[in-house]
């Protein structure tokens, strides 16, 4: 028995001393926490359930458990026994080709070991007779770079408004039609016409909406150039006009007209308006008659369609003859007016104004007339036009009629 105990003394000691030691061996570190690192840099962490052929499934304790795409990865780092397989082609650790976004064909994916849970850690608490490290000052926060300023369109409504008030653009925003008409006939009698016209308008809103409107202006031009030429060598009677005709003689008619409005309306349907008007007349021997003024305006009636003004004021007026020296006055004055416009279907528009202006400071002298316009249109924006116009002078010079009326036909681009 002695002799037994006495060999086995060495076999025990080493059993004793190697037992603890295979123990700690044994026993499993603490792993770190998987992690994920995304194509944009972004890094999650967190631990790592399983995989599919669409991509990772991963669960974290700031987003849960979700499902990871294999395109979205660029790199995995895991110390359970996780491998970094996947299809994105030069990704570090990738094992055979694939096809981006999918995992490979019969990779094997090492199941992940338990995790070992680990102990909790007593809190620490400082020593009294140590005193307290102060905390270290926070960095300012750096200054925030300056927005950059937005464009016109995504500017508020009051922005917005600002923007198109009357002269921030002032070649844009238009909206009306231009014609032009000519005509040519070579003979004994020569006879060459123009015709050209512009109506113009431009509304500045409030909102989005088409009305109420903040303001308008209205541009409006329109010339009928007529000459005829006798062109024969000798004089003759025309028994039509019953006139001597002369060789080399002519007949010219040349009429002008043109007025710009500008409204700025104070309620939904009440304005101020101001303009001018200009005409030119070479068949009344008129050279020039300017008119000045403004007043008031009300919108009678508003549709989508159909809108029906009137207006009236106080003007200034001065008209210049040729040839009739006598006849060139400076008069004060009222001014009414009236305008009609209506939208037809398939783009059809029609409208209309007249007024009238008597004189206050010398009552003989009235002028008075109107202008109508149609378009409809054609081919893209080619419209027909047809414009007419009016003008009405009742002291005109004499032998000459105080009315001249006038219808142009012609093709006109819409704008």
């Amino acid at each position: 028995m002695e002799k037994f105990s006495r060999s086995r003394v060495p076999g025990l000691l080493v059993c004793l001393v190697g037992l603890p030691l295979c123990l700690v061996a044994q026993q499993p570190q603490n792993a770190a926490p998987d992690a994920i690192t995304f194509q944009n840099g972004d890094r999650l962490s967190g631990k790592i359930v399983g995989t599919t052929n669409r991509g990772i499934i991963f669960r974290s304790a700031i987003v849960g458990e979700l499902t990871v795409e294999w395109s979205n990865i660029r790199d995995v780092h895991s110390d359970n026994g996780f491998s970094w397989v996947t299809g994105i082609p030069n990704a570090p650790g990738a094992i055979g080709p694939g096809t981006p976004g999918q995992a490979p064909v019969n990779a094997a994916i090492a199941t992940p070991a338990p995790p070992v849970p680990t102990p909790p850690q007593p809190p620490q608490v400082a020593r009294i007779d140590e005193p307290a490290s102060a905390p270290s000052p926070a960095r300012p926060a750096p200054a925030p770079a300056a927005a950059p300023k937005p464009a016109p369109e995504s500017l508020p409504a009051a922005e917005k408004d600002r923007h198109t008030f009357p002269g921030y653009r002032i070649f844009t925003g238009w909206q009306g039609v231009a014609a032009a008409g000519l005509s040519y006939v070579g003979a004994t009698t020569s006879v060459s016409s123009y015709t050209p016209s512009i109506g113009l308008e431009r509304d500045y809103r409030k909102g989005a909406a088409d009305w109420p409107l903040r303001g308008r202006t209205y541009v409006n031009f329109l010339v009928n150039y007529a000459k005829q030429t006798q062109t024969s060598d000798v004089a003759f009677f025309d028994p039509v006009h019953r006139v001597v005709i002369l060789p080399g003689s002519f007949m010219k008619t040349f009429v002008m007209h043109a007025d710009i409005d500008q409204d700025y309306f104070l309620f939904p349907r009440l304005f101020v308006q101001g303009g001018a008007i200009f005409d030119h007349n070479y068949a009344q021997s008129l050279d020039l008659l300017q008119s000045y003024g403004g007043g008031l305006g009300y919108v009678v009636y508003h549709t989508n369609r159909t809108e029906v003004d009137v207006r009236a004021g106080v003007g200034y007026a001065k008209q210049q003859y040729d040839g009739f020296p006598t006849f060139d006055t400076s008069v004060i004055g009222s001014r009414f007016y009236e305008t009609f416009s209506h939208k037809f279907a398939n783009g059809i528009t029609f409208s209309e104004q007249g007024g009238i202006r008597p004189a206050w400071t010398n009552p003989k002298y009235l002028f008075a007339g109107g202008q109508l316009s149609f378009n409809m249109p054609v081919y893209h924006r080619l419209n027909l036009n047809v414009t007419s116009f009016d003008f009405w002078s009742r002291t005109p010079p004499p032998n000459l009629k105080k009315n001249i009326f006038q219808v142009a036909v012609g093709v006109g681009y819409a704008f």
